[in-house]
């Protein structure tokens, strides 16, 4: 299927991706980037004590912290966080341009690095402060083992199984159960080809994951104990379950997402095509990784509590779009893969757009609510909220200042993330009163009810305006000495 010139395959992946590098310089984090940065300013051994008392594995945060150490001390951890987290994109890009390529074909690898460049969520992750494209990438390694094993049962491959598995279950425990997928889909084909001894060498192969996992299984444990007990995830529903499976396709262009899922409509298809042709099984079995892992995360979270959101099938991400990309080659009608190969530049290149646009207005509100709030704080001043995410991303940038938090939790946990952070925790609003004096404290309001507080209590509150750093909106006073 000669649909793609070399022009257009080289030069359209690596477009999308420069576009997804130009977010690397923007100030824009949420409450979970923060406590990656905080947590990878850690030393090596005590990031994975603090994180022993979360609940997640500690790879990331070790690959953060040593993105940190390669690039210096410096005040942009952001921009080293962003660029850490494009690095797997760039692997994924390099692994289309050649190994997807020789095994398969041009126009499959070029679809495979548009989708993972271009389509909803991938751009938004590419840059995100947070190990899930790190978990695609070790999961996406593992998926590829599959074709050398099945076909020529390759000792080396095996071992490649082994080590990226294990990887994956150290970087976030949905890519582990990605990676159980991947190891059942192996088992599965050597069962239906009769191939039983063959089974054996990909149990060991578990057992060698299981192997590697040990130093942390006692701490899994623990970890899973505590979320058994309490975590923050809500219910799951009918429409949490829905949410689940079209995650990968949710972008803000409703037109876009009928077409994204339609698309993967047809590579479905076209991968069942292949599968009952005895041709291509990696396509059902890259889409079925993706499947499965979200089936197993609502199954776990209906067994133990709630422990499944949309973005944890991320790790699973590639492997499905992979799948759909085989697929879509299967389909035999020439004009019709014409037609798809476009449609899906086309999408690439809105979304890019698009996602560039919000980036750049995130970048502007960011730079401006900084800007203004740094007007009004000087090293002694107290910054005051009743949201302890919005006290958490604001700590991360003024880490000298007393920032406090009341009407909220703050965990100690977290109290042991923000070391270098004068954060702290106040019961009651009469508390405010032994800074009041001596100090000027900046209020961030997240829904009114602190100025009430403030209010009962005689304040005399100075309004400064409305700001916004990515998804918390906050009203913004001051009290004067």
């Amino acid at each position: 299927m000669k649909t793609i010139k070399k022009i257009q395959y080289y030069m359209v992946p690596i477009l999308l991706l420069i576009v997804s590098f130009a977010t690397v310089f923007s100030q824009t984090i949420w409450v979970d980037e923060a406590y990656s940065l905080e947590l990878a300013k850690h030393s090596y051994m005590n990031l994975i004590k603090i994180d022993a008392l979360d609940v997640h594995p500690p790879l990331y945060y070790i690959i953060l912290r040593t993105g940190f150490l390669i690039f210096g001390v410096s005040e942009n951890f952001i921009w080293i966080g962003r660029f850490v987290s494009l690095v797997p994109y760039v692997i994924l890009m390099i692994i289309g341009f050649t190994v997807i390529k020789k095994r398969y074909s041009k126009t499959i690898a070029y679809l495979f690095n548009v989708f993972i460049m271009g389509m909803p969520q991938m751009l938004r992750y590419s840059t995100e402060i947070r190990m899930y494209s790190w978990g695609m990438l070790f999961v996406t390694c593992a998926f590829l083992q599959m074709k050398p094993i099945v076909e020529k049962n390759k000792f080396k491959s095996y071992v490649m199984l082994t080590l990226f598995s294990a990887l994956a279950s150290y970087t976030h425990y949905f890519a582990c159960v990605s990676a159980i997928v991947i190891y059942a889909e192996i088992i599965l084909m050597f069962f239906r080809k009769k191939e039983n001894k063959k089974i054996i060498r990909v149990l060991l192969s578990g057992m060698g994951v299981a192997v590697l996992y040990f130093p942390w299984l006692l701490i899994f444990v623990k970890q899973l104990l505590i979320v058994k007990e309490d975590y923050w995830i809500g219910p799951v529903s009918i429409h949490s379950i829905i949410q689940n499976f079209l995650f990968l396709f949710s972008t803000n262009i409703r037109i876009i997402e009928i077409v994204s899922v339609t698309i993967v409509g047809i590579g479905m298809f076209g991968a069942i095509r292949a599968l009952r042709k005895r041709k291509n099984y990696e396509a059902v079995c890259g889409i079925t990784i993706w499947l499965g892992t979200i089936i197993l995360g609502i199954c776990l979270s209906l067994l133990i509590r709630p422990i499944f959101v949309s973005r944890y099938v991320m790790s699973a991400a590639a492997c499905m779009w992979l799948g759909i990309s085989i697929g879509i080659s299967e389909i035999d009608n020439k004009r019709i893969n014409r037609a798809l190969v476009y449609t899906i530049t086309i999408i690439g290149i809105i979304l890019a757009t698009d996602y560039i646009k919000n980036e750049l207005n995130e970048k502007s509100a960011t730079n401006y609510t900084l800007s203004e709030l740094e007007k009004n704080i000087d090293s002694e001043t107290v910054i005051l909220s009743n949201y302890n995410h919005v006290q958490r991303v604001i700590s991360y940038f003024y880490p000298q200042n007393n920032n406090i938090v009341i009407e909220d939790e703050l965990s100690e946990l977290t109290k042991k993330v923000y070391e270098e952070c004068k954060l702290e925790k106040i019961e009651n609003i009469d508390e405010i009163k032994k800074y009041q004096y001596k100090n000027r404290i900046l209020v961030l309001d997240s829904n009114g009810l602190l100025i009430e507080e403030l209010n009962k209590i005689n304040c005399q509150l100075n309004y400064l305006g409305s700001y916004k750093l990515d998804r918390y909106s906050f009203e913004t006073y001051i009290i004067e000495q």
